[in-house]
């Protein structure tokens, strides 16, 4: 047999102790259904593996305005066992109540006034980059480019290893070599003739672009073949040219993938291109579906 009672919420709120321990009803709890409302016993018992009855505690339930509870000798709250009503409302041990004040420690000293910047990845760049571009600049005038004519700048980045190579008006004049032969010299030749009678650019080193000149750098290098190249336009966008030659060049080197970040001639936007392998030009990314 189980003892059950049900009392208004704000009575029990006022006097817990009588709301648990008075005027108590009996039923029949043979059915295994306790309270009758679907709390079965049976199936706390095959939840924990063992006969629970002993071990079942007051569970308070909110139905309807009205606390029920279910008493029996011992009360488990999470892993802490209660065994009787009374400690049930005694006061809490020191310090589980959330409401009860801390000690106060000793005032912590020398620490005024102090300013922590934080640095997040934005601002990071805005330092970094110029500063990159800063110390590029330098390397290329130390390796006889003309930065005055120096109209775009071109850096292939393959793992942190950076080839960084400029418009041919700019280029150092032992690299500017109309006999040295690009790695899509091939392509070039293959090209109709243009209306004008001008040679295309990136046949050669005289006349090559700086991103195909960054990129033939790099291939000379060895270290292409199967690799995802980043390549950082200054100065001007990609030319109508080098959409087709930046993916020639690509194919011929193995690499994997190419990315292009570059400004746009009008808006001065950034923005950004792609190649992967099978493509015969590079892509804008843009954000159309």
């Amino acid at each position: 047999m189980v003892k059950t009672v049900e009392y208004n919420l704000s009575d029990c709120l006022k006097n817990p102790l009588a709301c648990a321990t008075e005027k108590w009803t009996t039923f029949d709890s043979a059915s295994g259904d306790l309270l009758r409302t679907h709390y079965n016993q049976a199936d706390v018992n095959a939840l924990y593996g063992k006969d629970m009855t002993v071990e079942t505690a007051l569970v308070s339930l909110m139905r309807g305005g009205t606390v029920v509870a279910e008493v029996l000798p011992v009360v488990k709250a999470g892993s802490v066992a209660v065994k009787s009503v009374d400690n049930m409302i005694s006061p809490l041990a020191k310090g589980v109540d959330a409401n009860e004040k801390l000690p106060v420690v000793g005032k912590t000293e020398g620490y005024e006034n102090q300013t922590t910047t934080i640095s997040i990845g934005a601002e990071n760049n805005a330092t970094a980059v110029p500063l990159k571009i800063q110390l590029s600049n330098e390397s290329l005038k130390a390796s006889g480019v003309n930065l005055d004519k120096a109209e775009v700048i071109a850096r292939v980045d393959i793992n942190g290893q950076v080839y960084i190579d400029t418009n041919q008006k700019g280029r150092a004049a032992n690299l500017a070599d109309k006999n040295t032969p690009t790695l899509i010299a091939d392509k070039i030749a293959e090209k109709p003739p243009r209306k004008d009678g001008v040679p295309y650019p990136n046949a050669n080193m005289a006349t090559a672009h700086a991103e195909i000149g960054a990129i033939q750098q790099a291939y000379k290098q060895g270290v292409t073949k199967d690799k995802n190249i980043v390549i950082h336009v200054q100065g001007k966008d990609v030319c109508t040219y080098c959409r087709q030659d930046i993916a020639s060049a690509a194919e011929k080197s193995e690499a994997r993938s190419v990315t292009i970040h570059a400004i746009d001639n009008d808006t001065k936007l950034p923005k950004v291109y792609t190649w992967e392998r099978g493509q015969s030009s590079i892509r804008e990314v843009t954000n159309e579906k």
